[in-house]
């Protein structure tokens, strides 16, 4: 049995940059759609007044400065997984999606409601409402925001839009008006609309009840320089570049630290004591600027080695080109997804080429699929526990996953880089 042990001592991160100041140093971030004109340095002689993040934050040049953590480190240390499980193939009973309606599915209930013509629902943050817009067949008429109380099934048209962006709480759901302009509110029981501050961005995995973070470009690095804030007090947690970090809900930080061409380290980190778990080694993306799908509960953390180069170590077949030694046996599995229980430091294989984890239920069951996620993996087992049909539009899952949506979705993109 491998057991996840915390390892003492203090490693500081050096990093090249420019950083003066200690503590008070302060990156500057350039605003989405702009680009940095040179390096940023700090003033020794200016001490800047913290501001609290509101949302994730990327720059393009910044001062690269990173705090020490106990039990830190930046070699590889490989080891076997304890166990190794084949998942049972995923079949669903319910029918499959015709690729043109708005569909929900009461997953509790096992029903499947086709609305008609329309784009991908978005559901209120309490799970009660799903909106979405609605159009004719052939879309001769401009769409409609249409909203459903999915307990009492009750359907509302609200005007016309030019699509619908998400629930700000539990009644108000910014849209796009007809023919386009900012964002606006529209409340789901009255249908009053006001003007929307809201900004129209993915939820950022930079946040829990406590804290709050945000990523900065650094300038020829892999890396990110990531900063984490005390919610309450607007405090200065943390410093540290990393190729990806997540805030854990019991308010651990999830840190993936390169540890060499195409390799990671995985750590917890506890943001009270700044105190460091090493979890494992694992494959990255030598040769795609992106991070390895990866997860973390209370309970688990999940991640998928090599996902998005994963085609061309295959073709390649030799793990040379990672440059790094290896034990016999050691070479990198493409495909499989490695699950490691925080309770016992077992490391799980999960057999299946088509698995990826990128996110956790709040009842820690494991949401399977890229965009929105067609299934739910209860991690005890490991098995299926719920599965929608396999098809070509997004899903969306209410906060609550009782309830799914399916439609149509313009430019979602996908999770590697081109």
């Amino acid at each position: 049995m491998r057991v996840a042990r915390l390892l003492l001592g203090c490693a500081v991160l050096l990093v090249a940059g420019a950083c003066t100041g200690g503590d008070d140093a302060s990156p500057t971030a350039t605003p989405a759609g702009s680009t940095a004109t040179g390096t940023v340095v700090a003033s020794p002689s200016a001490t800047p007044t913290p501001v609290m993040p509101t949302s994730t934050v990327v720059a393009t040049a910044t001062p690269v400065v990173s705090d020490p953590i106990a039990g830190l480190f930046r070699e590889p240390r490989f080891e076997e997984p304890d166990a190794s499980v084949q998942l049972e193939p995923k079949v669903s009973g319910l029918p499959s999606h015709d690729g043109l309606s708005t569909v929900l599915y009461d997953i509790e209930n096992g029903t499947v409601r086709d609305l008609g013509f329309g784009m991908l629902g978005t559901f209120s943050t309490d799970s009660r409402y799903m909106a979405w817009a609605a159009f004719a067949d052939d879309r001769s008429e401009p769409s409609t925001l249409r909203v459903i109380d999915v307990q009492s099934g009750v359907i509302t048209d609200l005007g016309e839009v030019d699509s619908v962006a998400h629930f700000s709480d539990e009644r108000h759901v910014n849209v796009r008006p007809a023919g386009g302009g900012r964002l606006e509110l529209v409340d789901v029981e009255t249908g009053e609309r006001k003007s929307s501050d809201a900004i129209d961005v993915k939820r950022s995995e930079l946040r829990s009840d406590h804290f709050l973070g945000e990523r900065h470009d650094i300038e020829g690095s892999g890396e990110y320089l990531y900063r984490i804030f005390d919610r309450e007090t607007t405090d200065l947690v943390l410093r540290v570049t990393a190729l990806d970090a997540r805030i854990v809900p019991d308010g651990q930080l999830l840190l993936l630290v390169d540890a060499g061409l195409g390799v990671g380290n995985i750590f917890l980190v506890d943001l009270d004591s700044l105190e460091a778990e090493f979890v494992a080694t694992t494959l990255t993306e030598p040769f795609a600027r992106s991070s390895i799908p990866i997860a973390a509960s209370e309970d688990y953390i999940v991640w998928t080695p090599n996902y998005c180069d994963g085609e061309y170590y295959q073709s390649v077949g030799d793990p040379s080109v990672y440059d790094l030694e290896r034990r016999p046996g050691s070479e990198p599995a493409v495909g499989n997804t490695m699950l490691f229980n925080r309770a016992t430091g077992m490391l799980t294989e999960l057999v299946d080429e088509h698995l990826v984890i990128l996110s956790f239920t709040p009842d820690g069951r494991m949401v399977d699929g890229i965009i929105g996620g067609l299934a739910l993996l209860d991690p005890t087992l490991p098995a299926w526990d719920v599965v929608l049909p396999e098809g070509s539009t997004p899903v969306r899952w209410s906060p609550d996953y009782r309830y799914a949506s399916r439609g149509e979705q313009l430019g979602h993109g996908g999770y590697c880089p081109p």
